[in-house]
C-alpha cells in the first residue's frame, strides 16, 4: 500500500508538471528576404538569442521572448575593404551577461574567407570585433569561454588543391578579444572542428570530423595549445560515415554525439577517449555541423538530427543512452534546450523543399515547443526509432602544430528590418494545401514503412515523382489507374515529398513520411 501511495504521488506530480507546460509552434519571416538561423543560446531573461544570415551575405542576431516572439533585431555587414560578407555560426553566453558569437567574413583583396569573432551585451550592443585571418580560408564554427574568462576557438583553415584540404584550427582570446595562440593542426585526415569546451582538468577538447565524413576525433589540449592525447573514431566499413558532431563532460569520460552511417549514435568514452559502450538509432542523417547535445534535468541527453532544410527528429533518451522518445518534425532542425519548466524548446529554419533549390525561396527560422514527453504542437508526431548495430573503431591519432593565423579588427555597421511572426510551421516549397478536396490523389499508409498505395481520386492520368529532403528524384512513374502500389522501403526513414503532374499540366504536391 505505501508503495501504491508513493507511486501515485509520484504519477500525480508528473500530472502536475505536464498540465503547466506550454507547446506552441511559430514562424519568423521577412517578406523579401532569406533570414536564416545557424545556432541559439538562452537569453538571461528566459527567452533565446538566435544567430545566422540575412540572404547569405549578413550577419543576423535576433533576439526572441520564451514563446519565440520577435523582441529585437540587428543586422550587421562588414563596412571597410577588405571585408565584405558577414554569417554567425555559433553563439555562447559569458561569465558577463554578454554573448560571444563566431563565424564568418570574407576578405576581397585576399580573396580569402576570415574568421571573425564578435561580443555583444545582452541589449545587442557591439562590445568589441575581431577578424581571423591566415595563410589560407579560415572558417570558425565553435566557441568556449574558460576559466580565466577568455575564449577558444575552432574550425578550420582550407585551400583548394584538386581536392578541399582542410586542416584542423583552434586558437585562444583573452577575455578582452587579445589573440593569445593560434594553431593549424595537421594529420592524415583533413579535419574540421566543430566543438572545443574547457574540461574539468582546465585543459581543452576539441572534437570534429574529416571532409570526407568517415573518420572523427577527439583531440584534448593544454590551456597553451599543446596536445596532450588524441583519439581517431570510424566504421567497421569504409564507406560508413563517423561524423562526430559534439560531445558533454561526464565523471568517467565523454558522451559523444555523432553520425553513423545513416543514423546517429551515443558513445561513451573513458576519460582518454577509449570507447566503452555505443548507442546508434536509425535517424534522419545530418548534413550540418553544429548540432549539440545537452544534458537533461533527469541526467538523460537530447538532441535533434537531421538538418536545416530536410526536417528532422527530436531524440531523448536516459542517461545510458536508452531511448525515452523520438519526434519527427516538420521543421529543419538546428537545436534544442530543456526549458525551466521541463519542455523542450526547438529552434527550427526552413523552407523545407522538395522539388526547388533551397536557394530560390526566402528561409525562414520557426520555433516549437513540445512538452516533458515530447507531445504537443502541430509540427511534431511521435515516431518511434529503431536501434541499429554498427561497429565504431577507436584508434590512436596524431597532430602536428603549427603556428597559424593573425588578428586584426574590423568594423561593422548595423542595421535592424521588419521582421514578422506567425503560428503554424515552416513552408515546404512547392508545396500546396494538402487538403483532400483540392488533392488528386491520396497516398496511404502515410506515415508507412516505404510500401504505400496511391489512389487517384480524379478520373486523368499523371506523372508521379518522389523526392528526398536533398531535393533527389528518388522515384518517376505514370499512373493511369485508379491505385498503384509501390515500395520505397529501401529508403532512410525521413520526410519524402512528391509531385503529381496531371494532364492539364496542374501541380499537386505533399509530403510522405517513412519510418523503420
Amino acid at each position: 500500500m505505501k508503495y501504491l501511495t508513493l507511486l501515485l504521488i509520484g504519477m500525480l506530480s508528473i500530472s502536475s508538471v505536464i498540465g503547466q507546460q506550454n507547446t506552441f509552434s511559430s514562424v519568423l519571416f521577412q517578406s523579401s528576404k532569406a533570414i536564416e538561423g545557424y545556432a541559439s543560446t538562452p537569453s538571461y531573461d528566459n527567452g533565446y538569442l538566435v544567430v545566422g544570415s540575412l540572404d547569405w551575405e549578413k550577419g543576423l542576431i535576433l533576439k526572441v521572448n520564451s514563446e519565440g516572439v520577435p523582441e529585437w533585431n540587428h543586422i550587421l555587414l562588414a563596412t571597410e575593404t577588405p571585408y565584405n560578407s558577414l554569417t554567425f555560426n555559433n553563439v555562447i553566453t559569458t561569465f558577463d551577461s554578454s554573448y560571444l558569437i563566431v563565424g564568418n567574413s570574407y576578405n576581397s583583396t585576399s580573396h580569402k574567407q576570415i574568421g571573425a569573432c564578435l561580443k555583444i551585451n545582452r541589449q545587442g550592443d557591439t562590445l568589441w570585433t575581431r577578424a581571423f585571418e591566415g595563410n589560407n580560408n579560415l572558417f570558425l564554427y565553435s566557441v568556449c569561454q574558460t576559466g580565466d574568462s577568455g575564449y577558444v576557438v575552432t574550425g578550420n583553415t582550407n585551400v583548394w588543391q584538386n581536392t578541399s584540404i582542410d586542416k584542423l584550427f583552434v586558437a585562444k582570446l583573452s577575455k578582452n578579444g587579445a589573440l593569445l595562440w593560434a594553431k593549424e593542426y595537421t594529420s592524415g585526415n583533413y579535419y574540421t572542428g566543430y566543438s572545443i569546451k574547457e574540461i574539468n582538468d582546465s585543459n581543452l577538447l576539441v572534437t570534429g570530423y574529416s571532409s570526407g565524413y568517415d573518420f572523427s576525433f577527439l583531440l584534448k589540449l593544454t590551456n597553451e595549445g599543446n596536445a596532450v592525447w588524441a583519439k581517431q573514431y570510424h566504421s567497421d566499413a569504409s564507406y560508413k560515415r563517423c561524423a562526430i558532431n559534439d560531445f558533454l563532460e561526464r565523471d568517467s569520460g565523454f558522451t559523444l554525439l555523432a553520425n553513423i552511417g545513416n543514423g546517429s549514435s551515443l558513445i561513451f568514452t573513458d576519460s582518454i577517449g577509449n570507447i566503452s559502450e555505443y548507442k546508434i538509432y536509425s535517424t534522419i542523417y545530418n548534413q550540418e555541423g553544429n548540432l549539440k547535445i545537452h544534458q537533461t534535468n533527469d541526467n538523460g541527453y537530447v538532441y535533434v538530427s537531421g538538418d536545416r532544410y530536410g526536417g528532422g527528429q527530436l531524440i531523448k533518451t536516459d542517461s545510458a543512452g536508452n531511448l525515452s522518445f523520438s519526434d519527427m518534425i516538420f521543421d529543419g532542425v538546428v537545436d534544442v534546450v530543456e526549458t525551466s519548466s521541463l519542455e523542450f524548446f526547438i529552434t527550427a529554419s526552413g523552407p523545407l523543399f522538395a522539388v526547388k533549390n533551397k536557394l530560390d525561396y526566402p528561409g525562414e527560422i520557426g520555433f516549437i515547443q513540445v512538452d516533458s514527453l515530447g507531445l504537443g504542437g502541430e509540427c511534431t508526431y511521435y515516431q518511434p526509432i529503431q536501434s541499429k548495430y554498427d561497429t565504431i573503431i577507436c584508434d590512436a591519432e596524431s597532430f602536428t602544430a603549427a603556428n597559424e593565423g593573425s588578428l586584426n579588427n574590423i568594423s561593422i555597421v548595423i542595421d535592424t528590418m521588419l521582421i514578422r511572426y506567425r503560428e503554424g510551421c515552416v513552408d515546404i516549397v512547392g508545396g500546396v494545401s494538402e487538403n483532400s478536396s483540392k488533392n488528386k490523389l491520396k497516398i496511404a499508409p502515410n506515415p508507412s514503412a516505404g510500401i504505400i498505395t496511391v489512389t487517384l481520386t480524379v478520373d486523368e492520368s499523371g506523372t508521379f515523382i518522389v523526392y528526398n529532403s536533398l531535393g533527389q528524384q528518388v522515384l518517376k512513374q505514370q499512373l493511369n489507374r485508379h491505385q498503384t502500389d509501390f515500395d520505397l522501403s529501401n529508403q532512410e526513414a525521413g520526410i519524402y515529398f512528391y509531385k503529381f503532374i496531371a494532364g492539364d499540366k496542374r501541380v499537386t504536391t505533399g509530403k510522405i513520411i517513412f519510418s523503420e
